[in-house]
C-alpha cells in the first residue's frame, strides 16, 4: 500500500479514537455520570466507531 494512504488511515483511526474518547468524557462532564441514555448513546458511537475503524484496517 502506498506509504501516504497508510498514514492517512492510521491517523483517522487516531482521530476516531479520540472522539470516541471525548464523547465519553462529554457524557461526564455535565453532572459527573453517565445515565442510562448517555451509555446507549455511547455504546452507539462505540459500535460505529469499531466498524469504522475495522473496515479502514481492512483497506490494508
Amino acid at each position: 500500500m502506498n506509504d501516504y494512504l497508510e498514514a492517512q488511515i492510521k491517523n483517522m483511526v487516531t482521530i476516531v479514537k479520540t472522539f470516541e474518547n471525548s464523547c465519553r468524557m462529554a457524557a461526564l462532564k455535565n453532572d459527573g455520570r453517565i445515565d442510562s441514555n448517555e451509555a446507549q448513546q455511547l455504546k452507539k458511537i462505540n459500535t460505529a466507531c469499531e466498524r469504522f475503524i475495522h473496515r479502514l484496517q481492512k483497506i490494508k
